[in-house]
């Protein structure tokens, strides 16, 4: 998975999509597991 296009121009279909839904996973993960982890400690 290469972000840049074979044209060398940043691509801003499907792409750009999947990388905002990556993004967007990883983050809420990290807080999921943030909150577990406060709510265990307490």
């Amino acid at each position: 998975m290469t972000r840049i296009g074979v044209n060398g121009s940043y691509p801003t279909g499907v792409n750009d999509m999947d990388y905002q839904i990556a993004f967007a996973a990883t983050v809420a993960t990290a807080s999921f597991l943030f909150f577990m982890l406060i709510v265990h400690r307490t």
